[in-house]
């Protein structure tokens, strides 16, 4: 069968890139692309928190290459200029076609010059010597991809007075928001980041949103202290960690380790094998691995520079 490409319209292919992404993960769970929870969380959370900061719709960062309608490689960026490809297994030859379609359409003008930025596991040997042959080079900063097997999970421990909260019990989206947000960003504590804000408002609306897997501290005066979530996707019994932050004034107190393994456990005890994260860098990698994430794989950040 002829094999086409063309643009994503969410209408009528959400679906089908969630089921393209969980049949490969499903086929093997150290497959090198995104995992579904990741699709949602751009499409629901991060697309909405781009738009409200004045980026364009990601939409246009998402191209399909399918063969009699089905998805067999996909082009996937948080924003242009930063590019994932994955094929369906047997579709490596895709590549070259890939890798030209992206630099001719998914480049970042600066300077009058063509920047170019794809993200690329080490496991995709054949796309990393072709963009060896085009010159690209790959940069310091690895992402490090972890597992948790979920076989054991340490029981969580906190100081004397703090106490896990979850999603259930604390509804307050703008609350919530600015819990992260804060941890993630100290030097704004005490402001309210409205595109934050509306980014989680529509995550709530995503089918895998679930607010039992939020969990959050409070301190003996009943202060938010920290936040966290994971994505997780019954179908493929995974979860994806995506955020956890700590406040800067309750960090170095173990309080971002025991939120990670509480509600690791919860999503267990919810049937979930498996749960993934992607740091991206190495003290993040280990405060991972000390809540017991394994390192399977990196993904290393290719670039190329051209005159327009």
């Amino acid at each position: 069968m002829k094999i086409i490409d063309r643009n994503y319209q969410k209408e009528q292919d959400y679906d089908k890139v969630l089921s393209f992404l969980r049949r490969e993960y499903e086929a093997d769970p150290h497959y090198p692309g995104w995992k579904a929870q990741r699709f949602e969380d751009m499409e629901y959370r991060l697309n909405t928190m781009y738009i409200c900061m004045g980026s364009e719709p990601w939409h246009s960062c998402v191209h399909l290459w399918e063969e009699d309608g089905a998805i067999v490689g996909l082009c996937v960026g948080e924003r242009k200029g930063e590019n994932f490809f994955y094929v369906k297994r047997g579709y490596k030859f895709l590549y070259p076609q890939m890798v030209e379609w992206t630099k001719n359409n998914m480049f970042v003008e600066e300077h009058g010059r063509k920047e170019h930025t794809f993200w690329v596991c080490d496991a995709q040997r054949e796309l990393i010597d072709i963009l060896q042959s085009q010159q690209f080079k790959r940069s310091d900063c690895d992402v490090h991809l972890m597992e948790h097997t979920m076989t054991e999970i340490q029981e969580p421990t906190l100081p004397e007075g703090f106490r896990f909260v979850y999603g259930t019990e604390i509804k307050d989206i703008v609350l919530k928001t600015n819990i992260s947000h804060w941890g993630f960003n100290p030097d704004q504590e005490g402001v309210e980041n409205t595109a934050c804000t509306e980014a989680n408002k529509n995550r709530a609306r995503a089918p895998m949103f679930d607010e039992q897997f939020e969990v959050m501290i409070q301190d003996p005066n009943g202060e938010l202290c920290s936040y966290a979530y994971l994505w997780v996707d019954n179908d493929t019994r995974s979860a994806f960690v995506e955020p956890v932050s700590t406040r800067g004034k309750y960090r170095k107190c173990g309080l971002g380790k025991a939120m990670l393994l509480a509600v690791l456990r919860r999503c267990k005890e919810n049937g979930v094998t498996r749960a993934y994260v992607e740091p991206y860098d190495v003290w993040r990698e280990e405060f991972y691995a000390s809540a017991g994430f394994k390192t399977y794989g990196k993904m290393g950040i290719w670039t190329l520079s051209e005159k327009m």
